[in-house]
């Protein structure tokens, strides 16, 4: 279950400033001054039922990661000059939910939707970009993967029963 993007929790150092989404502020070390950011690109979020999953840095770069269907993600990216954010990755995890069919919960109401038993972990930036990975926690797993070609990999355990 996604996590909701407000006020000033969760604050994220990136390019000499503290960030916190949702509140879209951040403050700048340097001057001693809390800034406006821009919002995200597109209609506004409604901050009830908008799911942030995540929102952190990799490699200088800084992401936020919204989950508009329960098997999409959209990867934002903000410019370094702060002129705005722009979508890096959408992200589709259907072929996830192909390979691991154990994830889907079906819920026992008629028209009521199903959920998924995963969590996004965070973005792994790399200097060259194809090596550079969405990574997941599912099933007591971690499991990568690749924006380049969209590839599951290997799941490592890192539950209780896990190596």
């Amino acid at each position: 279950m996604g996590r909701r993007c407000d006020s000033f929790t969760d604050g994220v150092f990136w390019n000499g400033s503290i960030h916190w989404r949702g509140a879209w502020k951040r403050f700048n070390v340097d001057l001693g001054g809390i800034e406006e950011m821009p919002a995200l690109p597109g209609p506004p979020r409604d901050s009830g039922t908008w799911k942030c999953v995540s929102f952190g840095e990799s490699n200088g770069h800084l992401h936020l990661i919204e989950e508009p269907l329960p098997t999409k993600l959209r990867i934002f990216e903000m410019e370094s000059d702060y002129s705005g954010w722009f979508v890096k990755y959408n992200i589709d995890l259907d072929g996830l939910v192909a390979e691991f069919p154990a994830i889907v919960h079906r819920s026992p109401k008629p028209f009521a939707p199903d959920w998924y038993a995963f969590s996004v972990l965070g973005v792994v930036r790399e200097e060259n970009e194809d090596e550079s990975l969405l990574l997941l926690s599912l099933l007591d797993e971690v499991v990568s993967c690749s924006f380049k070609d969209g590839y599951f990999d290997g799941a490592s355990g890192v539950g209780a029963g896990g190596n």
